[in-house]
């Protein structure tokens, strides 16, 4: 399936292609083309819905950074804008 491919980590002409990041983009498209055409009624249902991103060994990219007081301090100065 295309989304095994693109996960596979190739080299072609020295770049690096593929990987965990690109089958989750393939996975998450394949999902709106397939939300997509069945919503306008080219196809009963979309396939597409039950594929889950576990089920291609693929984990989520969990984000827990969060800005401490200083580092927004310095974002907003950065923007020219004050907080308060």
């Amino acid at each position: 399936m295309v989304i095994r491919y693109a996960k596979e980590t190739r080299t072609i002409d020295k770049r690096r292609l593929g990987g965990p990041g690109v089958a989750r983009v393939v996975l998450r498209e394949l999902k709106a083309i397939s939300r997509t055409r069945s919503e306008t009624g080219s196809l009963e249902m979309s396939p597409a819905a039950i594929m889950r991103a576990r089920s291609f060994g693929l984990r989520a990219n969990a984000r827990a950074r969060v800005l401490d007081a200083d580092e927004l301090k310095a974002f907003f100065d950065a923007l020219d804008l004050t907080l308060f």
